[in-house]
């Protein structure tokens, strides 16, 4: 075998090599990803895993399964860990709706497109968030559990530092209504004919039901 033809087979068997050590290196990759996915949504209670997830969602360079990502939405639409109002609760629930937010444009800028029922079923979660989220407010303005005002006192209640605290998280409220202008922008199941045609059968319908009301 000439000197030359011997280079070429090795530089080409070593080029082989390198692509698959590529391959191995992305799959791993990917794997590690959706591993580390699926312990985030175990428990989004916690900020460590809200925020690991966040990240991920948000590199659109990881691959990360459809099922997830659906699983993801409907857990972080679940207010029913959020029960009771305190500081780290502030932190926790602006965190948590940016995650969601984060997750929800993930799926708005991919090929999913939610049915009609899931959308609605977060829409109505998003009121819950509404709810707790009016509800800490007051808290925090008229001292959580009564313990931190006096009747002869204002109202607000005052920090370590003493110094008093009109709460108000801005963030929260623009999150809060983030999320239900994007919802309501999403695709769902139902095509822009299917619309027609069902706004059509409705009006034939109700115009049926009026000419029998009126014989």
């Amino acid at each position: 075998m000439k000197m030359e033809e011997r280079d070429n087979i090795l530089s080409s068997s070593s080029s082989l090599n390198y692509d698959s050590i590529a391959k191995l290196d992305i799959k791993s990759l990917k794997s590690i990803a959706i591993n580390h996915a699926e312990e985030f949504i175990k428990d989004f209670s916690t900020l460590d895993n809200l925020i690991g997830f966040k990240q991920l969602v948000e590199d659109f360079e990881v691959e990360l399964p459809e099922e997830i990502l659906i699983k993801a939405l409907k857990l972080l639409g679940d207010a029913s860990s959020f029960e009771y109002q305190s500081e780290k609760t502030i932190s926790r629930l602006e965190v948590h709706l940016r995650t969601w937010m984060a997750t929800l444009e993930r799926v708005y800028y991919s090929p999913i497109v939610l049915g009609s029922e899931i959308r609605e079923q977060l829409y109505k979660h998003l009121s819950d968030f509404v709810n707790f989220h009016h509800k800490m407010t007051n808290a925090f303005k008229e001292g959580i559990g009564n313990s931190f005002k006096s009747k002869d006192k204002s109202k607000e209640i005052p920090n370590k530092n003493n110094i008093y605290m009109n709460f108000q998280n801005y963030n929260i409220n623009f999150l809060l209504i983030h999320l239900r202008d994007t919802l309501h922008s999403m695709r769902d199941d139902e095509t822009r004919i299917d619309e027609i045609l069902r706004r059509i059968k409705d009006f034939l319908l109700a115009l049926h039901q009026g000419i029998l009301q009126v014989h």
